[in-house]
C-alpha cells in the first residue's frame, strides 16, 4: 500500500511489529498446554471417588465391627484406623490440588484471551472508506 492509494473501511493498512507481545502469547499458549499434565488426571489415574474408596476398602467403620467381634486385636484395630485417616486426608489434599491446578488452567486461560485481543489490535484498519 502506498500514500495516496484508496482503501475500504476496515482494510489493514499496517501492522505493527510486536515481538514482545508474540513471545507473551506463545508462553501463554505453552502454560496452557502444560497445565493438564500437572494436574495428575489422566488415563489410567484414578478419580477422587476411587480414591476414596480405595481409602475405604480394608479400613475404617466395617473394619471396626471385626474388632467387636473379636476377629482382630484393638492394636490392629487403631493401626487400621490410622491408616485409613491417613489415606483420606491424601485424597482430601489431592482433590485440593486438582482444584488449585483447575483454577490455574482457568487464570492461564484468561491470559491468552487477553494476550490475543492485545495482539489483535497489530493490525491497523481504516477507518472509513477513502
Amino acid at each position: 500500500m502506498d500514500i495516496g492509494d484508496r482503501v475500504r473501511a476496515g482494510q489493514e493498512v499496517a501492522e505493527i511489529d510486536t515481538p514482545e507481545l508474540e513471545q507473551q502469547v506463545a508462553q501463554a499458549k505453552a502454560a496452557i498446554q502444560q497445565a493438564p499434565s500437572g494436574t495428575g488426571i489422566g488415563a489410567g489415574q484414578p478419580t477422587a471417588r476411587q480414591g476414596r474408596h480405595r481409602a475405604r476398602a480394608g479400613h475404617g467403620p466395617t473394619h471396626r465391627n471385626l474388632l467387636t467381634k473379636g476377629a482382630v486385636s484393638r492394636q490392629e484395630d487403631d493401626t487400621n484406623q490410622a491408616q485409613y485417616q491417613s489415606k483420606l486426608a491424601n485424597v482430601q489434599a489431592l482433590e485440593k490440588a486438582i482444584l488449585v491446578q483447575r483454577s490455574n488452567l482457568a487464570a492461564a486461560q484468561a491470559n491468552e484471551a487477553r494476550l490475543e485481543k492485545m495482539f489483535s489490535y497489530r493490525m491497523v484498519r481504516a477507518p472509513s472508506t477513502a
